[in-house]
């Protein structure tokens, strides 16, 4: 017996010694992915311009004047609809095209040095797209109930983010999508944490983000959907003080705003703007006369593209509804968490799905990209037998179509390869589709088995 303890012993200590390895191995990795990110942010800072974040900063500017934020957006509007406006032109004002809480948010930056606060802004948004991976990478339940995994969640976020092309934009356009990204990710975190305190944050943040720009807001139909009530209460009210107090401050009038969001609507004069990598971007480029590329062999069929982009819409909505239906229709009391990955997936569809519709999706806006990409690999991660060899290389695959910048010049195609993204989203999307349904196979499965007493 003193013999066999002692050989039970050294098979412990030998375990514990290749576990302590494996760690410092993948800090090793870490600490390589640190070295290769500093290379790229030292690249992203000399390219950054902070054109994006001078928009806010000169709105900002106008709230404390008490002028009008929006005073840029008519001639913006008049040189889009008479065909004159080029993407060449160095003397394009570009107008503040979002709702005043942004304008009035950026407020104390106005009295610092601009060359602080753009150091300040493009800091923030990259500690926004790190500690936003982080949250999204626990919320599916990776390392909560293990101690150790810190490395291999670290390897795991600086290699989805390393040269991400839509967080690069973001960075060096000084954008928002950053910030909205955090939000989002806190609000998909805190929606797997038990207990109404956690439901009250995440639906906050949601709030939040919606305040900043109109279409997270839309990510309340899912809460609702999955019966989150009081988590979707905090975000319908966060969202009405965010969006309403500052239009009070800044006299906001909606009815102009109205007509001017109505150039990024569907068919609208901005919507073929290459950067727009939704559905109505792609088909308003392709069949609508525009300012910024020649439409498929010269046609100009508006309905038909409408039509495209309506259907197709319709049909990502309500295939998204249907996959992420709850498996008893609100039966969840308000607060408690479903399973971890099933409703981390389920919000990934959701952001997946309203990237695709809304009328106007920028190239940045795909940081939000970053929550579904992020859930699905570590769902690939848990267990082996998940999507397969042909689930990694779809995510692969879709990732470099979403995450790099990819020109192909060739007749015929270039413009197709202008929509990369696009084609990426969908390639994603239709992986948490496919990954969702698994799910709900397997549940079903287990339920026969368990009523069967197997």
């Amino acid at each position: 017996m003193p013999d066999r303890g002692r050989a039970e012993m050294a098979v412990d200590i030998m375990v514990i010694d290749t576990q302590r390895w494996r760690r410092r191995l993948w800090w090793a990795v870490v600490l390589l992915l640190v070295l290769a990110w500093g290379a790229e942010l030292t690249r992203v800072w000399r390219i950054t311009n902070g054109n994006d974040l001078a928009v806010f900063l000169r709105a900002a500017e106008r709230v404390v004047a008490g002028e009008d934020i929006y005073a840029d957006t008519a001639a913006f509007q008049q040189a889009l609809e008479a065909g004159t406006f080029s993407l060449r032109d160095d003397t394009v004002v570009w107008p503040y095209a979002y709702p005043p809480f942004i304008a009035v948010m950026m407020v104390p930056a106005t009295y610092l040095p601009s060359a602080l606060v753009q150091a300040l802004w493009w800091a923030f948004g990259l500690a926004s797209l790190l500690l936003g991976s982080w949250l999204t990478v626990r919320a599916v339940g990776v390392g909560r109930d293990s101690e150790g995994l810190e490395p291999q969640i670290l390897a795991l976020v600086l290699l989805v983010l390393y040269r991400f092309e839509p967080a690069v934009s973001a960075l060096r356009l000084g954008q928002i999508e950053p910030l909205q990204f955090l939000l989002m990710a806190l609000n998909l975190y805190a929606l797997q944490r038990d207990g109404n305190k956690w439901q009250g944050i995440g639906g906050a943040a949601l709030g939040l983000a919606t305040g900043l720009k109109f279409f997270p807001g839309a990510l309340v139909a899912l809460l609702i959907w999955r019966g989150r009530w009081r988590a979707a209460a905090w975000a319908v009210g966060v969202a009405v003080v965010t969006i309403v107090g500052p239009a009070l401050i800044t006299g906001f009038h909606p009815a102009d705003y109205l007509r001017y969001a109505s150039l990024y609507g569907i068919g609208g004069a901005f919507a073929a703007f290459p950067l727009n990598q939704s559905l109505n971007g792609l088909f308003s480029r392709n069949l609508i006369h525009n300012v910024f590329t020649a439409t498929l062999k010269g046609v100009h069929l508006p309905t038909l593209a409408a039509a495209l982009t309506l259907g197709s819409s319709a049909v990502i909505v309500a295939a998204s509804a249907w996959l992420t239906r709850p498996a008893r229709l609100f039966a969840k009391d308000d607060g408690e968490a479903d399973d971890s990955a099933s409703f981390a997936l389920a919000y990934g569809l959701a952001v997946m799905a309203l990237l695709l519709v809304s009328p106007h999706s920028q190239v940045y806006a795909y940081v939000w990209a970053l929550i579904p990409l992020l859930a699905l690999l570590s769902w690939q991660a848990m267990a082996t037998d998940r999507l397969g060899l042909g689930g990694w290389l779809g995510v692969i695959a879709a990732y470099l179509l979403i995450g790099r910048r990819i020109v192909v010049i060739l007749p015929g195609v270039t413009r197709f390869s202008q929509s990369h993204v696009l084609f990426g989203a969908l390639l994603l999307w239709g992986l948490l589709a496919m990954a969702l349904w698994r799910d709900r196979l397997a549940d079903r499965g287990v339920a026969r088995r368990s009523q069967s007493g197997g």
